[in-house]
């Protein structure tokens, strides 16, 4: 179709379309044959029906309906999306006004798809058989390429902070698409309060939080629970986000309930360790340490002694390898400044390159932002470190 080549235009499992349009319902644009609902398809409704809204809110003449789009469109979309749902995105388009259709996106993606069924039951199945597949690959054997990062550490070091400038950072030192950005765990699976006890809605942002611990058999389902959320959303959403080209960022992981059993509502660490030796590890874990003193002035929720409890328990961890790199330092930005050279470093070694950063630059960088390295037990990232 068109100049691409493309045999059939796809998403999800719901065709778009299969065939190019008569030479007479087509344009030319100088020697070129253009099918008008394929143009239009390819550069609105795809970065639409996959939420790139930002794409289409800020490229010009992106989300728009040129003239010789509008008869075609007209025809076509609403046997693709169906009538109501065609209405909505083209009083959009009439306005030029992408954010006038977002509320209504995952309605109009499930219109689609429902449409698709209704019209093409075959096609559809088919469909659906290739975008699992397409899926699975992506998650299981494809390669991964951006990093996968989590930084843990108590309450008050700065963790947030550090993701959020990280984000903010990625695209332009790593040429990669906005982050990922996971609390604790990838929360594939819902919380277990609602599972369980069926409460209120619980936010991915927000842990679940419970009351008092629970003992013995439960615990002990509570981690194989969570661990299960870890291993699927692994495959299901880390890998498949970094083969993407998404860089994944945790602020705290699974890891952390070996610190703080009780916040998680665990009688004791007793099978968090084992669990997670036999899950796969994010590409580089990070604690943010500093002086607990320090840490309890810049955020109170703790005490200095449940902090100094904390952080002597995490470099245990550092001991036994479940954390890489240690970072101490004395504001945040200079966290953020070590940080970044060790997300760096992980993003070229996993992707082939064996060598180092320059120690020069490495240690003019520490020195001046007054921070230090520690390298944890079974890798060695940046070790230079300066006062």
């Amino acid at each position: 179709m068109e100049i691409d080549l493309f045999p059939r235009l796809r998403w999800g499992w719901a065709c778009l379309a299969a065939d190019p349009l008569p030479r007479e319902q087509c344009v030319f644009r100088g020697p070129f044959r253009l099918d008008p609902w394929l143009t239009f398809a390819k550069r609105v409704l795809l970065h639409f029906l996959a939420g790139d809204f930002e794409r289409l809110r800020t490229t010009d003449h992106l989300f728009a309906l040129f003239d010789y789009e509008r008869e075609a469109v007209g025809r076509v979309l609403p046997s693709v999306a169906g009538m109501r749902s065609s209405k909505l995105i083209l009083h959009a388009l009439e306005r030029n006004d992408v954010s006038l259709v977002i509320p209504h996106h995952r309605n109009i993606r499930a219109g689609v798809l429902a449409t698709s069924i209704h019209r093409h039951p075959a096609k559809s199945i088919a469909g659906l058989g290739q975008w699992l597949r397409m899926e699975l690959s992506a998650g299981l054997f494809a390669k991964s390429v951006a990093p996968i990062i989590a930084l843990v550490g108590p309450d008050g070091t700065g963790k947030s902070s550090v993701v959020e400038a990280l984000r903010g950072r990625m695209a332009d030192v790593f040429a990669l698409s906005d982050p990922r950005v996971r609390h604790w765990r990838p929360f594939v699976l819902p919380a277990l309060r609602k599972v369980v006890f069926r409460a209120g809605p619980t936010t991915p942002a927000t842990p679940v939080m419970p009351s008092g611990a629970i003992g013995g058999l439960l615990s002990l389902f509570r981690t194989i629970y969570y661990s299960a959320d870890w291993f699927l959303g692994y495959y299901v959403r880390d890998r498949i986000a970094s083969h993407r080209l998404h860089a994944v960022l945790y602020d705290r992981c699974l890891v952390d309930m070996a610190v703080d059993p009780r916040r998680y509502g665990l009688t004791s660490d007793r099978w968090v360790l084992g669990l997670w030796a036999a899950l796969p590890k994010p590409d580089l874990t990070i604690l943010l340490a500093g002086d607990p003193e320090q840490i309890h002035r810049r955020k109170a929720e703790l005490s200095a002694q449940e902090i100094g409890r904390q952080l002597r328990r995490w470099r245990d961890l550092v001991h036994q390898g479940y954390v890489d790199a240690v970072v101490s330092a004395s504001t945040k930005d200079a966290a953020f400044e070590l940080v970044l050279d060790l997300v760096l470093e992980a993003f070229l070694r996993k992707n082939g390159w064996r060598g180092r950063i320059g120690h020069h630059a490495a240690a003019h960088r520490f020195t001046r932002t007054n921070g230090s390295v520690t390298a944890g037990r079974h890798r060695s990232p940046l070790t230079t470190s300066g006062q």
